[in-house]
């Protein structure tokens, strides 16, 4: 089998990590040729290099003639469009007349916002409409006023409400056109997939597998982390690393960090203290400075460590030497690299009870669900946590047995196989 591999790769977020992480599990097995832009990210293109993965660039979503001479020379058995260069792989799929499927990694097909989040604590499950996507906009500036607890510039605040209408006719003809051409999905979590098939009709008409993103971590720090007996009583949290910029870099990061629930989080932490008489120090990696001041607020900036961009080894490092790990996300997580990644690392993670954390933590064995939103019931969650002797080996060899590389393999193959 010959794959084609169609991937914008302009960052280093979860979808990149993961393609380069499949490359390692089928290059053994299957024949891969990458397509990526040329503004793809240093470190993408350097690891597709060393592995040795024929790699064409071109200025996506334009397709020259030469790559058009290249790709046709090339004839791959399928096209696999690995993050959101969805317009590139209706043009490589017009070119070739291959099968042709679609990683969902997130909700982008169905939520122009790509969170399927309505705001106000509710998950949308609706085809989304103009009326819906201005409902949306105006619930998520509702949620950045009353966390700030001041107004923002009435013209900020009309300019990025109305902007909903043309990221909304932009997706619409996005998302019409990925959906129509694709002969499948696959979707990263079972969560994801009902999702999408509750949202829009048209995926009921579609092959929709679930095959969970690979993982492999460091030996050498999956081993330092399980014998860690005595980690400290700290709690790591992980924003992540995005460098977009929405109508101003703040107002991006807080939108980030609310979905995150990070604003959830430090609540939980004022509860603690003031009810429970427990002051926990929590290690958070990439905040804002809203979330800063924000703890500032709340009387817990003492219990707050921040940490800037780290390379993955030293976040591995850190979450490591921490006691627990939390997401205490809001939107429904299609599935939860940070979670997976703490879990393999023996750590017991704290995850909201929504999205595809509950496929990764199963609890009270490798950690514990919240209800999503909840700061009192996290709480309590986290002081059961910290208080419960965890096995750090009992919850490493859980997770690496349910997430097996090999596995994840074999179900990726056998689902292509089906397509062709």
């Amino acid at each position: 089998m010959k794959i084609l591999i169609i991937a914008h790769g302009k960052g280093m977020g979860g979808a990149q990590i993961s393609t380069l992480e499949f490359i390692k599990i089928l290059r053994d097995d299957i024949e891969i040729i990458m397509l990526t832009d040329k503004q793809a990210n240093t470190k993408f293109l350097h690891e597709l290099k060393d592995m040795g993965i024929r790699t064409y660039t071109e200025k996506f979503p334009k397709i020259s003639s030469s790559l058009k001479t290249e790709l046709t020379k090339q004839q791959p058995d399928v096209i696999w469009v690995s993050d959101q260069a969805y317009l590139m792989g209706y043009k490589v799929k017009k070119l070739l007349n291959k099968p042709l499927v679609y990683h969902l990694r997130d909700y982008s097909l169905v939520c122009p916002r790509y969170i399927s989040y309505f705001g106000k604590g509710d998950t949308c499950y609706y085809h989304c409409s103009i009326d819906k996507i201005l409902k949306c906009r105006k619930n998520f500036l509702y949620e950045y006023t009353n966390i700030k607890k001041s107004n923002v510039n009435p013209l900020f605040s009309l300019g990025w409400t109305y902007k909903g209408i043309s990221d909304y006719l932009t997706w619409k003809v996005v998302s019409s056109k990925t959906v129509k051409i694709a002969d499948g999905f696959i979707a990263v979590s079972h969560a994801a997939r009902k999702l999408y098939l509750l949202h829009d009709k048209r995926f009921q008409q579609k092959k929709i597998g679930v095959v969970y993103n690979p993982t492999t971590l460091p030996r050498k720090i999956v081993q330092y982390s399980v014998s860690n007996h005595t980690p400290s009583s700290s709690i790591i949290y992980v924003l992540p690393h995005r460098r977009e910029v929405i109508l101003g870099k703040s107002f991006f990061q807080a939108s980030n960090e609310i979905i995150k629930g990070a604003y959830i989080l430090l609540n939980a932490l004022r509860i603690l203290k003031e009810e429970h008489n427990l002051t926990l120090p929590i290690k958070i990696v990439n905040p804002s400075t809203n979330l800063v001041i924000y703890a500032k607020k709340l009387g817990v900036s003492s219990m707050v460590h921040t940490y800037k961009f780290l390379p993955h080894e030293k976040l591995l490092k850190l979450i490591s030497e921490s006691a627990i790990c939390t997401m205490p996300s809001l939107w429904p997580e299609p599935f939860g690299r940070v979670a997976l990644e703490a879990n393999l690392l023996g750590v017991p993670v704290i995850a909201s009870n929504i999205g595809g954390l509950p496929e990764i933590v199963i609890n009270r064995h490798t950690g514990v669900l919240s209800n999503p939103g909840d700061p009192s019931d996290l709480a309590d969650k986290i002081a059961y946590a910290i208080n419960k002797h965890w096995n750090r080996h009992k919850i490493h060899s859980i997770t690496e047995k349910r997430f097996n590389n090999r596995i994840i393999k074999r179900q990726f193959i056998a689902y292509l196989e089906e397509l062709m």
